[in-house]
């Protein structure tokens, strides 16, 4: 293994090696006219100290002193590659690129940027000599107004005007305040216009029963009716319409059919729905309603907590048709509901559960953030906590 190598196994620079393994390794025989000629080649090619010392299986400290020795040190390796960015860098600076995207380009620094092309005609000046000179032949031979120019050389149109006056252009009044003439002459987009104009564009009028052709204006120009009246036919079209049936409450209603996903026939429905399609958490093998629900279960499971959690036949009938269990029961007999939003009918159902059944504690906002602490102590207090708060809530529920 060479010095080199043994540096980069033992993160160590390669003369600390030298100093410590040179004096049992054998001295390297001398270079070969052949290999100095081609470490030569290497060198003034942009290769590095440590890539020709690990190419030619020497130290940093022979291949620094060969090259010293043949006169070219300092002339080749790191120089070449910063010699060919430099280049890039002022070809490009020339050509009128600023800092930032120059930069951008070749990954040199700002600040070696700067002092490169430091006394360099170029950046921001050309650039804005070749604006300059670009915005004279849009207002002079493409006839482009002054604030089609500006948005086009991302320039203000102050900046623009300023251009075409210290040019000797004269500058015709904004596209408000010209005359009927220069309006029919330059147009709303200037060239762009009047070229469209000469190439008729024709469409048929978009409203069943109405085959009128109309005009564009421009060749961008959106417009699918021949007049405001067919329009406002459009949109009251009962063609258009369709029936719905609204999934919480099962009547039918009309609707755009356009707006196909389209699933409630009143905003009292869809609020009156929302939890029914809500997401579904899995912990293990079990689907979980809610996501305090899943963090519940997730904390009695990590306590080892038994729990049960279908209790559909311990039911009971809080009201005339109407039956209620709450979400699962835990083994010593402690019933628990998860709620995250409380509706009105839900005290009447706790009312009857604990008069039929027993204790029942309430999870919800007020308490959901206690419950994980006396879960975070231990098994032995979250379940003193959860007694606790049924007792609690049995006088006040």
């Amino acid at each position: 293994m060479t010095i080199p190598q043994v540096a980069k196994a033992v993160d160590r620079s390669p003369s600390w090696v030298s100093k410590v393994v040179g004096p049992m390794t054998a001295p390297k025989p001398k270079f070969t006219k052949a290999q100095m000629e081609a470490i030569k080649e290497d060198y003034l090619g942009g290769m590095s100290y440590p890539g020709l010392a690990e190419k030619y299986d020497r130290s940093l400290f022979a291949i620094t002193g060969l090259l010293k020795d043949m006169g070219i040190q300092g002339q080749g390796g790191k120089t070449v590659v910063a010699s060919a960015k430099k280049e890039d860098v002022i070809a490009r600076w020339k050509r009128g690129e600023l800092i930032s995207e120059i930069h951008k380009a070749t990954g040199v620094a700002k600040s070696a940027i700067s002092n490169w092309t430091y006394g360099i005609e170029g950046g921001a000046g050309v650039r804005e000599k070749l604006d300059k000179a670009e915005a004279v032949r849009l207002y002079t031979e493409a006839d482009m107004p002054v604030e089609y120019i500006a948005k086009k050389l991302r320039r203000g149109s102050t900046t623009i005007s300023n251009w075409l006056k210290s040019e000797g252009v004269e500058i015709l009044p904004s596209m408000s305040r010209r005359t009927s003439e220069q309006q029919r002459m330059y147009g709303k987009k200037g060239a762009e216009v009047r070229h469209n104009q000469a190439v008729e564009i024709r469409r048929t009028c978009g409203r069943d029963g109405c085959d009128e052709t109309f005009v564009l204006r421009h060749r961008n120009e959106d417009r699918k009716y021949c007049s405001r009246a067919c329009f406002n036919k459009a949109r009251t079209d009962e063609t258009k319409r369709a029936i719905f049936t609204c999934e919480a409450c099962g009547r039918q209603f009309e609707h755009w059919a356009s707006q196909a996903n389209r699933r409630y026939c009143s905003m009292d429905c869809r609020l009156a729905n929302i939890g029914k399609t809500a997401k579904r958490y899995r912990i293990g093998e079990e689907q979980i309603d809610s996501s305090w629900e899943a963090l519940v279960i997730g904390l009695l499971q990590v306590l080892k907590i038994s729990y049960k959690r279908d209790i559909r036949d311990e039911v009971v009938e809080w009201s005339v048709g109407h039956k209620y269990a709450p979400d699962f029961k835990l083994g010593d007999g402690l019933y628990i509901e998860v709620k995250g939003l409380e509706r009105e009918t839900d005290r009447a159902k706790w009312r009857a559960w604990r008069e039929k059944r027993g204790e029942l504690v309430v999870i919800d906002s007020t308490n959901f953030q206690e419950v994980m602490s006396a879960g975070a102590t231990g098994r032995a207090t979250l379940l003193a906590t959860l007694h606790a708060m049924a007792s609690e809530q049995g006088n006040t529920h």
